[in-house]
């Protein structure tokens, strides 16, 4: 994590949704992680330091007697967060080959803030490649067109997916056919977005006129690694700029994904239109229900309703943070409004796990 508090908070966004309660298959591996970086054309337009490429960390099954360590986030002596446990480099286990599920961290967040949910899905089987978000992410230096360019997050998915069913050593072990993706919060948007959802800028410009409170509509925003700037400037800074911008409704429908799961999703007033009666994969959503960051009537359950095939689990007293890694002291100290309501979170992460374990189990079966 990086910034202050108040940047923490105004840099993640979310949404919501209600169903029943499910069992997961038995873990059968343990958790294997490896951290892998993939080309990914045009992310320098986002990058700090203008690198074409972007870092996927990968959880996958492992022997079930591996060692794992704690995933943490922050100083290895006073971690802020602990999410979730994996062995580094260890020897693949599974024999047949795997689903793959592509995941998509929060506004600002990382890969490493969802290993708790990437690691328990490897140790059912899965292999999950989490995207770093190039200039969105906690651990590189952000910048203005990571935060603004939020159609681009989508097509970093879609690299993900290229790069690791090209890589040698990772496209033999996965089915292409058996392709999920997770997103959670700001990445919830991302998923939809490469589902085939469609933003309505006509619909975001009447929201505005009624709020500069979200991010989509502030003239100005701040964050610490590069101060405040002025949205409409930095949109127009150069051709390359307006060229992703002249994208930004297009149609990225990525056929390959059969399967996703929405955790908090946001961008409501964006993307809450008759594109999504157009998805047909089957979707489930998950939503705390005292998350007040980006309320559930606004964002997962406007989803919902225009989702055909969506199934909605309601998480209750859950707020939006508690789909973060556990809090530790130093978080709890620095980032202390983060962990105000982290006394259940390990609850709902089993129960997320459960879940999300039971649906892709589901959706994603072999033939």
């Amino acid at each position: 994590m990086r910034g202050p508090v108040a940047l923490v908070l105004a840099l993640i966004l979310v949404g919501c949704s209600p169903p029943t309660q499910t069992v997961a298959s038995a873990p059968v591996y343990g958790a294997g992680e490896a951290i892998q970086t993939y080309t990914r054309p045009g992310a320098g337009l986002r990058d700090a330091l203008h690198r074409d490429n972007q870092r996927v960390t990968i959880w996958y099954p492992a022997a079930d007697d591996v060692i794992e360590t704690p995933r943490i986030i922050g100083p290895v002596d006073q971690p802020f967060f602990l999410s979730g446990q994996a062995a580094d480099g260890a020897a693949f286990a599974a024999r047949d080959k795997r689903p793959l599920i592509v995941m998509s961290h929060g506004f600002g967040g990382s890969a490493r803030q969802m290993a708790w949910l990437g690691t328990a899905l490897a140790r059912s089987g899965y292999i999950v490649a989490a995207v770093d978000h190039p200039g969105n992410n906690g651990n590189d230096d952000r910048t203005p067109l990571g935060a603004l360019l939020y159609w681009e997050r989508a097509d970093d998915l879609r690299h993900a997916i290229n790069g690791i069913l090209a890589d040698p050593n990772w496209g033999p072990r996965i089915d292409p056919a058996r392709i999920g993706a997770i997103g959670y919060s700001m990445g919830g948007a991302s998923v939809l977005i490469e589902l085939g959802a469609r933003p309505d800028l006509s619909a975001l410009t009447r929201y505005c006129a009624r709020s500069l409170r979200d991010l989509l509509c502030a003239p100005t925003i701040t964050d610490g690694d590069y101060g405040t700037v002025n949205r409409r400037q930095v949109l127009q800074e150069s051709e390359a700029v307006r060229r992703s911008v002249a994208t930004q409704a297009n149609d990225r429908d990525d056929p390959r994904i059969d399967a996703a799961v929405l955790i908090a999703p946001a961008l409501g007033a964006l993307l809450a239109n008759d594109s999504l009666r157009r998805v047909t994969e089957p979707v489930l959503i998950l939503q705390g229900s005292a998350d007040d960051t980006t309320p559930a009537d606004e964002n997962a359950d406007r989803f919902a309703e225009r989702l055909p095939t969506a199934r909605t689990v309601r998480l209750e007293g859950v707020d939006h943070n508690a789909f973060l890694g556990l809090c530790g002291s130093a978080a709890r100290e620095r980032y202390a409004t983060l962990c105000t309501e982290d006394g259940n979170r390990t609850d709902t992460h089993l129960d997320t796990i459960a879940a999300v374990t039971a649906f892709f189990d589901e959706t994603l079966a072999a033939p």
